[in-house]
């Protein structure tokens, strides 16, 4: 219960307990008075009576007394009227059922009015000829009564809310800083330190917010500090000193990525840009000039790259190359006829001595780097030839040999949604210093129609091509979801990497929301991974979606990291539960110290966020040794164990 909630509630019961009281003492009040009114109106009646009596009296006339006392009874102020003679016997008299009432029955058995009987002697000079006893009607009393407390009541609850909505105010401006306090340490438990910009009045809470936000600097202070010194050290080991682009090593694994895990289907593009006579300009205007050519290449080259789905590195000595994705045929097209206007305007301004060769060409998602680099060869060499600085540019996506059986891969993953012909294969992670697992990663495999089983790779990137990649992402969760639900114990938590198309789904969304809801709470934890490359290319989507999981209380994984320049940023702006460093630097840090040095950077502010990290494509025992000392917790590769089949005892999804 919130301190807000607990805060009206004393004030609550403190009303409730001086409305008791205010009602009570009018009540008694009110009783007292009307008592004593009662008392007095019976009394003035009873006088009055035996003034008007004394003939009907004296007479012994029934019927004249009978008058004298309905003429005063009937104005129904009274219970009773009695005459009694000299001797003490009813001579005449009325009386009035004191059940009629206004108040509500249970009203006259909680107070009870207590009226006492009015008596006024008749008498003929000094002769007594009788008495008159009157008891007034305490009904009217009763309603009096009620109509106060009713109208008691009502004040009170009005004041009530008044005062309610005045301390829900006051209280919410109050205790504003406490809000921002909390969220401050919600910040911090999700490993974002963000200070309080408003300043309390109270001097309590003025000393607290202070306190809180120079922790949240320091600590802040400190994580930037090892961002910095990782960014840092990844330019050493990835950035080329003179064009600041990416150098041939970080292009060729930035390159890998791009085309192992473009998973929306956008169209990849590669450039090759060389300067052919830049050894010539060196040796006459000297290095610097070369340099500076190469500078102003790369800056013209940059200028139509988008900042964060295209990059571009230097490939040695004066050639230049970048990657384009998300962009059509033709978009690219105009960006070719901007670049070559530039370059040839920056070309002609240097030297004739240098020339400019240029290629350009389309890739399939999952072709391997070494062939669309061999393409790429090719067309410089036709550009070379030409001369004039043309870029040469070949549109056919490699891929297009397979249009035509395009249609069966799609029939062909429709037919295993359907039938729900999907194999399951789960790889430990384990503990490096103590070999224990600490979870599973699954992987889906398709079995066609003749029993053959297909990888990921193998179907994916037709998947991708007709939008069938959150069917099969909707699949694998459904099934990860049964298999710990039929065996907890073979799970200590399970991950399975889900597709950035997917997520881009807003239906998609809904059904993980809705499934997740109706499995809660699970047995072991579940954890859904998204790639590295996919979430710095969408990360408004990915942010999204990471705070989904977080509501539902799924744990969140980022995949293959380490190799865009943007990953220590979100991973700062988005911590996950944990990372996986991309298994290419793993395979690098035992033969470059630079990617060594870069690695246990990353995992030094991984470790300043309490992020655990986690080496993939571990094959050989001599780099566990080398991962300890990066300081990296957790490992995942054949040394620890091969892709296991699970055995499907549960029941389809479908």
């Amino acid at each position: 219960m919130t301190l807000q909630r607990q805060l009206l509630i004393a004030i609550s019961l403190l009303f409730l307990v001086v409305f008791l009281v205010v009602e009570g003492l009018s009540i008694v009040t009110t009783r007292n008075y009307l008592q004593q009114q009662l008392a007095s109106h019976a009394q003035d009646a009873a006088t009055t009576l035996s003034k008007s009596l004394e003939t009907a009296m004296a007479s012994k006339d029934r019927t004249l007394a009978e008058v004298e006392i309905a003429s005063m009874f009937d104005r129904g102020y009274y219970q009773s009227m009695q005459v009694l003679d000299n001797q003490g016997q009813p001579f005449v008299g009325k009386e009035l059922s004191s059940e009629r009432t206004q108040a509500p029955l249970w009203l006259p058995g909680l107070l009870d009015m207590r009226l006492p009987a009015a008596e006024a002697f008749i008498s003929s000079g000094w002769r007594q000829l009788g008495k008159v006893v009157v008891l007034s009607h305490p009904a009217y009393a009763y309603a009096y009564l009620w109509q106060s407390m009713k109208t008691i009541a009502l004040w009170m609850t009005v004041m009530y809310l008044v005062v309610l909505a005045l301390s829900m105010l006051m209280l919410r401006l109050i205790l504003r800083p406490l809000e921002k306090i909390e969220g401050l340490a919600r910040a911090v438990q999700d490993k974002r330190f963000e200070p309080i910009a408003l300043q309390p009045r109270a001097p309590e809470l003025q000393k607290v917010v202070t306190a809180m936000n120079q922790m949240a600097q320091r600590i802040a202070h400190v994580l930037d500090q090892e961002r910095a010194n990782a960014e840092q050290y990844r330019r050493a080991a990835f950035q080329d000193s003179v064009t600041g682009l990416e150098n041939r090593q970080g292009f060729d694994l930035r390159l890998n990525q791009s085309l192992a895990q473009d998973e929306r289907g956008d169209q990849t593009w590669l450039a090759v840009f060389e300067l052919d006579g830049l050894k010539t300009l060196n040796q006459r205007q000297g290095y610097a000039r070369g340099n500076d050519l190469l500078t102003q290449m790369a800056r013209c080259l940059q200028q139509q790259l988008h900042p964060e789905r295209d990059f571009a590195g230097r490939m040695g000595g004066a050639a230049i190359a970048l990657v384009c994705t998300g962009v059509d045929a033709a978009q690219m097209q105009e960006k070719r006829r901007q670049w070559q206007q530039d370059l040839q305007q920056l070309v002609a301004a240097v030297s004739d001595s240098v020339q400019l060769s240029a290629a350009m060409l389309a890739c399939a998602p999952g072709q391997h780097r070494k062939e669309i680099l061999s393409q790429a060869d090719l067309l410089l060499e036709q550009s070379r030839q030409q001369g004039q600085g043309k870029i040469m540019c070949a549109e056919e996506v490699p891929g297009a040999r397979i249009v035509e059986g395009s249609q069966a891969w799609r029939l062909l993953i429709a037919n295993a949604l359907h039938e729900n012909r999907w194999v399951l294969y789960t790889q430990p992670v384990v503990q490096l210093d103590s070999r224990q697992q600490t979870q599973h990663e699954l992987y889906v495999r398709l079995l066609d129609e003749r029993g053959s089983v297909l990888s990921a790779a193998e179907f994916m990137p037709m998947a991708v091509r007709h939008q069938l990649t959150a069917e099969i992402d909707q699949a694998v969760i459904s099934l990860a979801l049964q298999a710990i639900q039929a065996e907890p114990q073979r799970f200590k938590a399970l991950a399975v990497n889900v597709s950035m198309a997917s997520v881009s789904q807003p239906g998609f969304c809904l059904w993980l929301a809705q499934v997740c809801q109706a499995a809660a709470p699970l047995p072991v934890p579940l954890y859904l991974e998204l790639s590295e490359f996919a979430c710095v290319k969408q990360r408004a989507q990915s942010r999204q979606f990471f705070q989904m999981l977080r509501e539902l209380g799924i744990g969140f994984g980022l995949d293959h990291v380490g190799l865009d320049p943007m990953a220590l940023q979100l991973i700062r702006d988005n911590p996950p539960d944990y990372i996986k460093l991309d298994g290419s630097l793993i395979a690098q840090m035992a033969v470059q110290s630079d990617i060594f040095v870069h690695v246990e950077a990353m995992v030094r502010f991984a470790k300043s966020l309490d992020i655990p990290c986690i080496a993939q494509g571990i094959e050989d025992e001599a780099l566990i040794a080398l991962l300890g000392q990066a300081q990296v917790e957790a490992g995942q590769g054949y040394v620890f164990g091969m892709p296991e089949k699970l055995e499907r005892r549960f029941q389809a999804y479908l």
